[in-house]
């Protein structure tokens, strides 16, 4: 089996670097930014294409690793040849594959969940893979190459892997801005923010024992209404945070008041 990776960002490195860890044979990689295209390329041992009227035909599988707007143009102009027979899946958590590969015969869905940082060296066993197909041939073809790079592999529909999606920005791009935020507020007040450090790493361990409906602490947990009160006199300057402030405390409140 080969793989053909259109694409030359966080997501198209990193699954170069699952697949050949993996020993699954690299066909090749389309990037129209030729320096990214030719670094990936020299980086995992394969040839650089950029034109996709030139890509070779002869690939088991081609992944979209383009943005989300891309896959349905990128789709449309690969080979015919590609489009009839081969399988063409795309690696988007919230775009469908009946909007995006509407040509594609046998189109199909390989996400990987989670978040890509090309050069990070990553465990990718460890990886939830999210597989849909149009076809039972092409979900048993993806779910091969997936159970070759990770022990968590699902099939997973268009409308569950969207609100997989949906959960992962709210546990990842959300957290990482608010601790970013977090450590803006401590420079403001010349403090260094990896006094934070100990307390994040703490917050995911706990969450991770005791679930995060158990392990949910902090003023608004308490009902305490002066500690929150003071903090949203701190925040009286930064309108967007307070309001992020008070939008979370709401809802904390409103869960734990409920299951009373």
């Amino acid at each position: 089996m080969s793989i053909f990776i259109i694409g030359s960002g966080n997501v198209a490195w990193h699954l170069c670097a699952a697949l050949r860890k993996s020993n699954v044979k690299i066909a090749g990689i389309y990037s129209r930014d030729q320096q990214k295209g030719e670094q990936i390329a020299q980086k995992f041992n394969t040839e650089w294409y950029v034109q996709l009227n030139l890509i070779p035909k002869n690939a088991s599988i081609y992944l979209l690793c383009v943005s989300d707007d891309a896959i349905k143009p990128v789709s449309e102009s690969l080979p015919k040849s590609i489009l009839k027979s081969k399988i063409v899946a795309h690696t988007s958590g919230s775009k469908s594959m009946e909007d995006t590969l509407i040509d594609c015969k046998n189109g199909g869905v390989f996400y990987p969940l989670q978040t890509f940082t090309k050069g990070k060296k990553m465990e990718y066993k460890n990886i939830p893979f999210c597989i849909n197909g149009k076809n039972k041939k092409t979900i048993k073809k993806l779910m091969e190459v997936a159970n070759t790079i990770s022990t968590s592999v699902q099939v997973i529909s268009d409308e569950q892997r969207k609100n997989i999606h949906l959960s992962a920005v709210l546990i990842n791009n959300f957290v990482n801005h608010l601790i970013y935020v977090s450590g803006e507020l401590l420079h403001q007040n010349e403090i260094d923010p990896e006094i934070l450090q100990p307390l994040l790493l703490e917050t995911i361990q706990k969450q991770q024992h005791l679930g995060a409906f158990q392990a949910q602490t902090g003023p608004a947990r308490r009902m305490d209404a002066d500690t929150m009160s003071a903090h949203l006199d701190l925040l009286k300057r930064n309108k967007e945070m307070k309001t992020i402030y008070m939008a979370i405390s709401k809802s904390i409140q409103k869960t734990y008041n409920k299951k009373k």
